[in-house]
């Protein structure tokens, strides 16, 4: 898959919901759920399009957060892949509010 340049990064950028900022080579979001539980339940929701997608996020987990940052590592940085998964992810998260 071919890395973005950063003019086409920052037009994909545009196009995702306000949670996500675009940093250097990366998307990062965070998401904020109710409760531990809520936010280990949006992992395990989101494993399919991960799956499907085989493009993996890192993520971190802080009790009922969830700060996710995307990236394509094969290309050495974003891709389209990365802004597909950012709006898949983003429409799952808004099933949990």
């Amino acid at each position: 898959m071919k890395r973005l340049t950063v003019s086409e990064a920052q037009t994909q950028h545009k196009s995702l919901e306000s949670h996500w900022g675009l940093r250097s080579d990366r998307i990062v979001a965070r998401f904020e759920f109710e409760n531990f539980e809520r936010a280990i339940d949006f992992i395990h929701e989101a494993v399919p399009f991960i799956e499907r997608l085989n493009h993996h996020p890192d993520w971190c987990n802080r009790y009922n957060e969830i700060t996710i940052t995307l990236w394509t590592h094969d290309a050495g940085g974003l891709t389209e892949l990365d802004f597909v998964l950012a709006k898949e992810l983003s429409a799952l998260y808004k099933t949990f509010k």
